[in-house]
């Protein structure tokens, strides 16, 4: 599959891990956890 991505998207992918990382550090205070992330596309 292939796909167009503008360069603001692509920047944002690269920041996900560490959004993520953010996301896993927050929940694990609260006795929850992240186990799964899915990407969703747009449909092109």
């Amino acid at each position: 599959m292939l796909h167009n991505y503008s360069q603001k998207v692509i920047d944002n992918m690269k920041q996900r891990p560490a959004r993520l990382g953010a996301a896993k550090k927050v929940l694990r205070p609260m006795g929850s956890e992240l186990r799964e992330f899915n990407l969703v596309g747009e449909p092109g």
